[in-house]
């Protein structure tokens, strides 16, 4: 069976130079620095304590530990939304990666 031919160290340059630029893009947001309060924290750690299993594994027959916080409703940096809004734990590590793969394919979505 044939291999896929080995990637040349310019197109892993672009790529990787691509995912950067989004990055410090997408951290100049203001309200992604909200993730790092005690506040958020606090509601974080309260919503892991209160449903400690992934809500989308669970609605898929699966049950899985959830180590994120998710906001039901996207908040796209609303302050209101994102303090006030409806958490639900979910999943981010293998296999499953909810938060990483279901959910953030959704929210492209509704963009």
């Amino acid at each position: 069976m044939p291999s896929k031919p080995p990637a040349s160290q310019a197109m892993l340059h672009k790529a990787r130079a691509r995912r950067t630029s989004y990055d410090r893009k997408r951290n100049l947001q203001e309200w992604r620095h909200w993730y790092w309060t005690s506040r958020w924290r606090k509601r974080a750690k309260a919503q892991l304590a209160a449903e400690p299993l992934c809500a989308i594994c669970l609605k898929a027959g699966r049950v899985t530990a959830a180590t994120v916080a998710d906001h039901v409703e996207p908040h796209r940096g609303d302050p209101v939304k994102f303090w006030e809004g409806e958490l639900q734990s979910v999943c981010d590590e293998a296999p499953w990666r909810c938060h990483s793969s279901v959910k953030q394919r959704e929210e492209g979505r509704l963009l």
